[in-house]
């Protein structure tokens, strides 16, 4: 986005070039603040729910076996083709929403919804943890569970976490489908190359722990131990051709 810009400023002339240069610095640089913790906080959630949850990552280590091989890395042409990926990425987003309250809106007009009177300006959060813990539409919500993002025949449901978890209206993130797939491709390849496994201790027996979590800009988990590894087929070789 950024060199698209600047190449297309170059047509300009001075005074406008730099007012069109200013308004790319803001922009890119909200772009970037939006984007660069809120996608690792995604990862390091990721992570830990792998580390807990051993049987979902060796279910998807299977899928992508069988539907790539192990000769190369996930391509977003897979995408379709592997859908218990996807939904570990939708459950992901439910499971641990890392903004729960979304970004606060301000009302343009008076209204009344369900009874209650909202002023206009009045400033409104959307609830998004809610949302996700919903246990009418989430059973066992605390739980993670991909498995509620799949019909029984295995195919993809038509409940879409991002439907929430990015906002709402005019306001939705704009950065949501960089988001989406910049997410997919890293858990993909994640999942492809690493196996994830709790730390041990100096006597060999597993480390288990109970997961915390820090507020901010961001809800994310503190540093957990554990202990992440190549596959046995995995070499430096595979990695750099994928």
């Amino acid at each position: 986005m950024v060199s698209d810009h600047i190449t297309r400023m170059q047509k300009y002339d001075e005074p406008h070039r730099s007012k069109y240069g200013a308004a790319l610095k803001h922009a890119s640089a909200t772009a970037f603040l939006a984007s660069a913790e809120t996608t690792s906080s995604s990862l390091i959630i990721f992570t830990l729910a792998m580390v807990e949850n051993p049987r979902v990552w060796k279910r998807a280590q299977a899928e992508i076996d069988s539907v790539i091989g192990m000769d190369r890395l996930p391509e977003f042409d897979d995408r379709s083709s592997l859908p218990y990926v996807e939904a570990i990425l939708r459950e992901t987003m439910r499971w641990q929403p890392v903004v729960p309250l979304s970004i606060p809106h301000a009302t343009t007009s008076s209204d009344v919804y369900k009874g209650f009177y909202i002023p206009k300006g009045a400033t409104v959060f959307t609830n998004i943890w809610a949302m996700s813990r919903d246990e009418a539409r989430y059973p066992n919500a605390a739980k993670f569970i991909p498995e509620r993002f799949l019909t029984a025949e295995g195919a993809l449901n038509e409940d879409e976490p991002s439907g929430f978890v990015f906002g709402f209206g005019r306001r939705r993130c704009p950065g949501r489908h960089v988001a989406d797939a910049s997410l997919w491709i890293a858990f993909a390849t994640m999942l492809a190359t690493l196996d994830f496994n709790l730390a041990k201790d100096a006597g060999g027996e597993d480390i288990t722990f109970e997961a915390k979590y820090i507020g901010g800009a961001t809800r994310h988990p503190a540093t957990f131990p554990c202990r992440i590894s190549p596959r046995s087929h995995i070499n430096k070789e595979c990695v750099l051709a994928g």
